[in-house]
């Protein structure tokens, strides 16, 4: 099972919102216990047609240990500081927490971390 983290932004284009999705990628696998993969493949983000196809601002969360959720979140509050008009979208099968600027504040955050723990656990719907 993986969960999607769709990045959005429409104030970047494609080649500024995949640098930003590489980005977090390497991020994400050097302070995180997260698995995380560069997706693969079309989706409607779109895709790239050079060497091997992605899917841009998409990555795949293969695998997220019980604590890795609160290191996750912490990392995208610094991208989100950064880039508020930056959106997050976790996506397993038909369910989807968002989350942005504006609702990662510090009284919201328990909220999220709910609402993640409870899209991990449930089945997926692909």
């Amino acid at each position: 099972m993986s969960i999607q983290l769709i990045l959005k932004n429409d104030q970047l284009n494609d080649d500024k919102l995949q640098a930003l999705t590489e980005d977090l990628y390497q991020t994400l696998k050097r302070e995180t216990d997260v698995d995380v993969q560069l997706a693969k493949g079309d989706s409607e983000q779109g895709s790239k047609n050079k060497g091997d196809p992605i899917t841009i601002g998409v990555l795949a969360l293969v695998f997220l240990k019980s604590g890795a959720v609160v290191a996750l979140i912490e990392t995208l509050k610094s991208y989100l500081t950064f880039n508020s008009s930056l959106q997050i979208e976790f996506k397993n099968g038909d369910k989807v927490v968002k989350i942005n600027a504006q609702n990662l504040k510090s009284n919201q955050i328990e909220h999220i971390l709910i609402s993640l723990e409870q899209l991990i656990d449930s089945e997926p719907h692909d």
